[in-house]
């Protein structure tokens, strides 16, 4: 499975358009995102974002990488959401806020009071 952090990091490359916007974006230094942006292309096995000493360019295969991590990133964030949802309830436990899980799923939690 892949870093979600070299994940993360490379969309934000790409979305900025160069290695220091996205740093001063983000408050990390440039160095690191080219370490996360070379990590994730060795583990990948393919060059993502093709670099010069003056420009950044997205490859072909690159462009269709960062549209699915867009994708993923959308649904860490939704998955978050979720969590601070719950925790924002006064209810008390997490069974009682009516979080389940697929339907069938006797594993769920709560399911043994859905049971009764």
């Amino acid at each position: 499975m892949k870093d979600l952090n070299d994940v993360f990091y490379f969309a934000k490359i790409v979305e900025h358009g160069s290695l220091s916007a996205a740093g001063e974006t983000l408050g990390v230094a440039k160095s690191m995102l080219s370490q996360h942006l070379s990590r994730l292309e060795k583990e990948l096995g393919v060059q993502l974002i093709k670099r010069t000493t003056r420009t950044l360019q997205v490859t072909d295969i690159g462009f269709r990488y960062y549209q699915q991590c867009l994708v993923i990133l959308k649904e860490m964030d939704r998955a978050s959401s979720i969590i601070d949802n719950v925790r924002t309830l006064r209810s008390g436990s997490v069974g009682a806020a009516g979080v389940t899980g697929p339907p069938g799923d006797s594993s769920a939690p709560g399911s043994e009071r859905r049971a009764r």
